[in-house]
């Protein structure tokens, strides 16, 4: 990863995510709630270039972790999340990525994604039961998100 892109993440968890509570490992965000713990991982695309003219490409996956459950051996996709997706599922938007493009207005970009990110937590807040249910029932697992889960 590209020390700007990197340098941008960290400004963003400290202006955007820290105050809400967010801590940073690395590459993913991540904020205790009453039964679980949800995390936010910035994965680069394997076909960024290393110019630094060109945007940096990227996806959110979205993870829970309840605190109450031994974790599944081995999630490689996604470490210590008990069930995980990308953000534009769980939202259910077409955006397919993202591109941290240094030549734009960045405060505009972060804003962006706070609010995905603020909308995806508040979805695993109104859905928390259903998706421990389907998971503790094994009706799903990663990136499968039953129809009647998103209201």
């Amino acid at each position: 990863m590209q020390p700007r892109v990197k340098d941008f993440f960290s400004e963003f968890h400290r202006q955007k995510l820290k105050p809400i509570g967010f801590k940073k490992i690395n590459h993913t965000f991540l904020r205790g709630q009453e039964i679980y713990i949800e995390r936010f991982n910035f994965q680069g695309s394997a076909w960024n270039s290393s110019d630094i003219n060109e945007p940096w490409i990227f996806y959110i996956n979205v993870g829970v972790q309840f605190d109450d459950l031994p974790l599944p051996i081995p999630n490689l996709d996604f470490p210590k999340t008990h069930w995980n997706w990308r953000i534009e599922s769980l939202l259910r938007c077409d955006n397919n990525g993202y591109e941290l493009c240094f030549s734009s207005d960045m405060q505009n970009f972060s804003q962006k994604l706070l609010t995905g990110i603020e909308s995806a937590s508040h979805k695993l807040t109104e859905n928390i039961v259903e998706i421990r249910r389907l998971y503790t029932t094994n009706q799903c697992r990663k990136l499968s998100l039953p129809e009647t889960f998103i209201r």
